[in-house]
């Protein structure tokens, strides 16, 4: 069926097609993606929120000490073969 210059007939054979071939790539990857968004909002939830946080502040506290360590280390590195 033709009308104005278009044939709705291939155009509909044609989203058909995009569709059945769209709809199980789509459904995939919304699987694969969404699987560790729901796994960390679970493992969240388990943890509880607060016990969570004080985890999550000696972590950021143990990387601080470990960073300040590394900048030290590079200062002697640093001076030991005469760089500013």
């Amino acid at each position: 069926m033709m009308a104005g210059g278009i044939d709705y007939t291939t155009l509909l054979a044609i989203w058909m097609v995009l569709a059945v071939m769209l709809v199980p790539l789509v459904g995939f990857t919304l699987r694969f993606g969404v699987t560790p968004l729901v796994g960390a909002i679970a493992e969240l939830r388990r943890r509880g929120g607060r016990e969570g946080e004080a985890e999550l502040r000696r972590r950021v506290k143990d990387l601080e000490a470990r960073v300040a360590e590394l900048e030290a280390q590079r200062a002697d590195e640093d001076a030991a073969m005469g760089i500013a």
